[in-house]
């Protein structure tokens, strides 16, 4: 009876622990929650420098940006942006989203943790066009 007690006991110790770091992370995870409004030549010009997960790691990214090219690969679309000089911003669509045709003008969100060095310029991947 009293073994059973003391297991209940720490169970339910390691139950308030767990719930506690739970919360804990959910509001580091709120507060440093930040959006930042870029340009596809800042993006392209910070991996270029090494310094893109420095300043955007952890922000979701606001880029309008006007389409260079659209490719397929491997059933991923993706975007190429203008960015004025040889360095590339590239987005890969996330699916469902709706292709843009060269030219034109779009916005799109992406995670900053989730990008990709290219060897001249940066891959932000699951884009969501808005």
């Amino acid at each position: 009876m009293k073994k059973n007690l003391l297991y209940a006991a720490a169970a339910l110790a390691a139950i308030i622990v767990c719930f506690g770091f739970y919360f804990l992370g959910n509001k580091h995870g709120v507060e440093s929650m930040s959006f930042k409004h870029v340009q596809a030549s800042q993006l392209a010009a910070a991996m270029k420098g090494d310094h893109f997960y420095t300043d955007y790691r952890e922000n979701t990214l606001i880029m309008v940006g006007q389409v260079l090219s659209v490719s397929q690969n491997s059933n991923v679309t993706q975007v190429a942006f203008a960015t004025g000089s040889s360095e590339v911003t590239a987005c890969a669509l996330a699916k469902g989203v709706s292709v843009p045709t060269p030219g034109s003008v779009i916005t799109i969100l992406s995670e900053g943790a989730h990008a990709s060095r290219l060897p001249n310029g940066v891959l932000l991947t699951g884009c969501i066009r808005v």
